[in-house]
């Protein structure tokens, strides 16, 4: 079916919680395992919910995703590194802009072992 066959540990914070917004970079991770009896290929997908933008933008979207292999019966650390930029969106001038504020990850988005952690843009 079109269910995942991992199950997804908690996301959470590898680096700093507060990123400067001029090229800071965030960074999380989240294990995986693979409880089955077949290897799997599956993207792990990051998304973002931005609850400061001056302009409207979809309650959620994706910031990042990993294609990991885990063989049956193992876990793997899925890493995601985020540069500042990645969290930019383009303003009602069209130009492209970084606002500090909280930016919510969420890993696992629809599922029920979804997680999320937060990080500051400074």
């Amino acid at each position: 079916g079109g269910a995942s066959e991992l199950s997804y540990g908690p996301l959470r914070l590898v680096g700093a919680a507060e990123i400067p917004v001029g090229g800071g970079t965030a960074r999380v991770a989240l294990t995986v395992t693979n409880p089955g009896a077949a290897d799997v290929r599956e993207p792990v997908l990051l998304m973002m919910r931005d609850e400061v933008a001056e302009v409207t933008r979809p309650l959620r979207e994706l910031v990042d995703l990993a294609v990991v292999d885990v063989p049956a019966g193992a876990s793997r650390e899925v890493a995601f590194a985020l540069p500042s930029a990645a969290f930019g969106y383009h303003g009602r001038d069209l130009r492209h802009r970084v606002d500090p504020g909280r930016i919510v990850l969420i890993a696992g988005w629809g599922r029920p072992d979804a997680s999320s952690v937060e990080v500051d843009l400074v």
